[in-house]
């Protein structure tokens, strides 16, 4: 049986035929945006859930790409290389999160139902995450730049750009694949712009509007150490490792965590994380490779409003050389006292490279997000889209009003939910108290008393299609009302400056 699946996006009417198998399991995934032709062009792909699930989504969309990825990265290497290739994976790597292994699990669950015939298991995966960043070394020659402070005005808190310069003979990665990971264990959700079958980092950004990316310096990869952590995994496990939703420590927290590796290769990682707090960490092979230096925006620069990364070494008092036309840009607004813009800054940078992104950041999952990627002739269309275009998961703010007189069991109780999840609220009040009532707030208006809904039963249930505010009041024996003074919080979520309706579940192509 055949369904006609709508894809949405860029004003087009755009409809797929798919022919696809039962899936094994729910599929938490959907495409938000597509636009392909002969094997080139861009795909949005959103999923959702624990990571095997996402790992699961991500394969069963994009199954037939992954499969094209793996077999030219074969052709490319060679037998006998890519045999080297998959014995190094298997033995000398280290894969941080250890999440990412369940996500690479999951892709192989799919591609056994949707790619039977390719028979690919988790090390060609590996394989084709790495094989560019550290294994058949490809020079990644970049630019990128950020600004905030002084130079960006209100509302926009941080600009920050990224150009990948890489020439690639895998044709498989001109289609270029955003994939959006919103996980429901409480770890960061971040949009990952590769290629199929990607869980690791060569450019993204997470939910705190923090890009990781790759540059070079020194990036030969020399005598292997084992284990090693591969640049490109080093800079996805930095990007969803940290989890305080205050910025001012994120630098110095995965700097820190990176000491316990050896790098896999020579080069830079920028993490700029946004409103100046970022860093770029350089990666050295001598004498031993190690994640060597964190250089942060110095204020003899640009009043240290300004971070430039090239393939080229700055202590960061100086323009990197290269970067000389983003110093210039920077210096042009400075000399008329103006501020940058989101289009000023993506257009210095051109179209020469791979692919491109560009973020304005305004708060935590509060940002546009831009994103181009090359064809081989000519480029894509840009892809503008609001963060808030991408979440789709559900959070959860629970305030207890005389909480020493009654308690609220939330399940299941997690931090962030799927779309359209159920979640049940049951009222547990001390002997000799009451349970007064739910007040269910409107999610456009949260806390407004005057755009809420009571229920006064003990069990409240709630779906997930949305982010919800709830207070739970209890009562002492005597029955008399009382002031709704929250002297207690159990914050279960946070609460999204931005709101949209949540998308359902989507079934899964028959």
């Amino acid at each position: 049986m055949s369904r006609v699946h709508t894809i949405r996006g860029l004003g087009l009417a755009l409809a797929a035929l798919i022919t696809a198998p039962a899936p094994l399991l729910a599929v938490n995934g959907e495409i938000v945006q597509q636009q392909v032709a002969g094997g080139k062009g861009y795909t949005v792909l959103r999923v959702w859930g624990s990571h095997y699930d996402m790992g699961y989504a991500h394969a069963w969309f994009m199954h037939a790409e992954t499969a094209a990825m793996i077999s030219q990265t074969k052709i490319e290497l060679g037998a006998g290389n890519y045999s080297l290739a998959r014995s190094y994976v298997s033995t000398s790597m280290a894969w941080k999160p250890d999440e990412i292994e369940d996500e690479l699990d999951g892709m192989v669950a799919a591609l056994a139902v949707r790619q039977p015939a390719a028979a690919i298991d988790k090390i060609d995966l590996k394989v084709v995450n790495v094989v560019f960043s550290d294994l058949a070394y490809g020079s990644i020659a970049c630019r990128s730049h950020s600004c905030w402070g002084n130079l960006v005005a209100d509302p926009i808190k941080t600009i920050s750009t990224r150009r990948l310069d890489f020439s690639t003979p895998i044709t498989a990665a001109n289609h270029h694949v955003l994939c959006v990971w919103l996980p429901t264990d409480g770890s960061p959700a971040w949009a990952n712009l590769s290629w199929a079958g990607a869980v690791a980092v060569v450019t993204a950004v997470n939910e705190f509007g923090t890009i990781s990316s790759l540059h070079d310096y020194g990036s030969s990869s020399g005598t292997p150490y084992t284990p090693c952590l591969p640049r490109s995994v080093a800079a996805r496990h930095m990007l969803t490792a940290v989890t305080d939703p205050n910025l001012d420590g994120h630098a110095d927290s995965v700097f820190t965590m990176l000491q316990s590796f050896d790098a896999g290769t020579g080069s830079f990682i920028n993490y700029y994380v946004p409103e100046g707090h970022g860093a770029v960490i350089t990666c050295r092979r001598t004498p031993r490779p190690t994640f060597h230096k964190l250089r942060k925006p110095q204020p003899s620069y640009f009043s240290g409003d300004v971070l430039i990364t090239t393939n080229s070494e700055t202590d960061g008092t100086y323009t990197p050389s290269g970067g000389e036309f983003m110093a210039d840009y920077y210096q042009d607004l400075e000399d008329a006292n103006t501020t940058a813009t989101l289009q000023g800054h993506w257009d210095i940078m051109g179209s020469s490279g791979l692919h491109k992104m560009s973020i304005a950041y305004r708060a935590r999952r509060d940002m546009t997000v831009w994103a181009q990627g090359r064809l081989d002739p000519g480029t894509t269309p840009r892809v503008e889209l609001e963060w808030a275009d991408l979440d789709s998961r559900g959070t959860l703010t629970l305030d207890v009003v005389n909480e020493t007189w009654g308690t609220v069991e939330t399940e299941p109780n997690q931090p962030i939910y799927e779309p359209n999840q159920t979640v049940v609220l049951t009222a547990a009040p001390i002997d000799g108290k009451y349970f007064r009532q739910w007040t269910i707030f409107d999610p456009n208006y949260p806390g407004d008393a005057n755009y809420a809904a009571i229920d006064t039963n003990l069990a409240l249930t709630l779906a997930m299609t949305t982010d919800q505010h709830v207070e739970a009041a209890f009562k002492c024996g005597s029955g008399l009302p009382l002031a709704l003074t929250t002297l207690g919080a159990a914050v279960l979520g946070l609460m999204r400056i931005r709101r949209r309706a949540r998308m359902p579940a989507m079934a899964p192509p028959t």
